[in-house]
């Protein structure tokens, strides 16, 4: 019983802590940016949807000087998919369905690209407060525009990256409580040979492919349905991407989020993503007067410097517990009172150091005879004892006598 509950509770965190499919997707997705180590049970399947929305009104100076603007967003909608085929595998897969920006072709792409992740999880002892996983993930470019402004770098070929992950909770037993997780990985775009395409003069191509660290921590709250959580997530360029591309910059964002549980099928999240760093644009839009890319906005950064995120989760399968191992029974050690000695007075002391003196007196001269010589003092005692009877008999004919004459003594005139 003790352990269906730790593992009802286990599966109760892991709902709290969805979406944690593919990293790479979860970071331009959200609302969680950073994954948990933890899977669900073997055979459950979960299907969660989420958005994020970008605005700002863009000012600039127009024709004959005049200040003008016009008004700049971003938005985009994709589901995920978990279906955990064992204990410690389990699959992600999240299209993107729905993105629309303002510099888009037609202004709306549908759909976008494809994550597939799978994941190695819930590694770890089963009654430690904490586990690993290592989760491989997957870009695959389904959708029609790549190099999107306000987006995280992207090229039209098939990406590929490694996570690793930590998850620790203070009540592994228990639903509420604090649990802090930790993503490091390494994302390749293998985009060398590849040029942007939605560059109007742009004909440079990748020299070398743009790979990239992601990263993030994040600290959850939870109590029986509201919960508060922080993360600082962001990517580190190990190779940055060619000089036209958009959003070239290392970045970093901080995102608080509230949950809320609606009951243990349904769950909403919401969250907004504030940057740290990233605010400095580091593409080349012109060269010698000629432009190469169309500059996104005058006064907005290349990166948003905020976001806002909501999503909702379902459950639609929960799958099957673990079998407990059964424990090992442990040897029952009976202990024994110890004897307490007893303290003879001093007579008795004494009388027992006498008699063990004379036992091992006895011990000592104590011979082993042979049969002969057991016979001949058999025969020597007998003889003793007929002399002994001998006296005696012949003492109490004496007496007898003795007797008699003093009778014949008394009764003579």
């Amino acid at each position: 019983m003790t352990f269906k509950r730790r593992n009802s509770a286990i599966f109760i965190i892991s709902c709290l802590l969805l979406p944690c499919a593919a990293t790479a997707s979860s970071y331009e997705t959200g609302p969680r940016h950073v994954g948990s180590a933890w899977n669900n049970y073997r055979g459950s399947l979960y299907l969660s949807g989420q958005g994020r929305f970008y605005s700002k009104h863009d000012i600039y100076i127009g024709a004959n000087d005049l200040e003008t603007g016009v008004t700049v967003w971003d938005s985009q909608l994709s589901a995920s998919l978990l279906w955990s085929m064992t204990t410690h595998w389990q699959l992600g897969i999240t299209p993107v369905l729905l993105q629309k920006n303002h510099v888009t072709p037609g202004g709306t792409d549908s759909p976008g690209d494809l994550f597939v992740s799978t994941k190695f999880g819930s590694l770890g002892s089963p009654r430690a407060p904490f586990k690993l996983a290592l989760q491989l993930d997957v870009r695959v470019p389904t959708g029609k525009n790549h190099n999107i402004p306000l987006h995280p770098y992207s090229a039209n070929s098939i990406g590929y990256g490694a996570m690793g992950l930590l998850s620790i909770h203070s009540r592994p037993a228990q639903s509420a409580g604090f649990t802090w997780d930790v993503n490091l990985g390494y994302f390749n775009h293998n985009d060398k040979g590849l040029t942007l395409t939605n560059g109007e003069n742009d004909t440079l191509a990748v020299e070398s492919p743009t790979t990239e660290i992601i990263f993030g921590t994040g600290a959850m709250m939870m109590g029986k349905r509201f919960g508060l959580y922080g993360e600082i997530h962001g990517r580190i360029f190990l190779q940055q991407p060619p000089v036209t591309a958009y959003t070239r910059e290392n970045s970093i964002y901080i995102t608080p989020g509230i949950i809320y549980q609606f009951n243990p099928y349904i769950r909403l999240v919401t969250a907004v993503d504030l940057v740290l760093q990233g605010r400095d644009d580091e593409t080349l839009y012109e060269i010698d007067g000629v432009r190469l890319m169309k500059k996104p906005g005058e006064s907005i950064p290349n990166l948003p410097d905020w976001r806002f995120h909501f999503g909702l989760s379902f459950r639609l399968k929960e799958g099957k517990l673990p079998e407990a191992k059964p424990r090992p029974e442990k040897a029952v050690v009976v202990e024994e009172e110890p004897v307490k000695d007893i303290k003879p007075d001093k007579d008795e002391e004494q009388d027992l150091r006498k008699l063990e003196e004379q036992l091992k007196r006895q011990n000592d001269n104590q011979v082993i005879e042979t049969e002969a010589e057991r016979q001949q003092r058999m025969q020597v005692e007998r003889e003793r004892m007929l002399d002994i009877l001998q006296r005696l008999r012949e003492a109490m004919d004496e007496e007898k006598r003795q007797s008699d004459d003093e009778s014949e003594k008394s009764s003579s005139p």
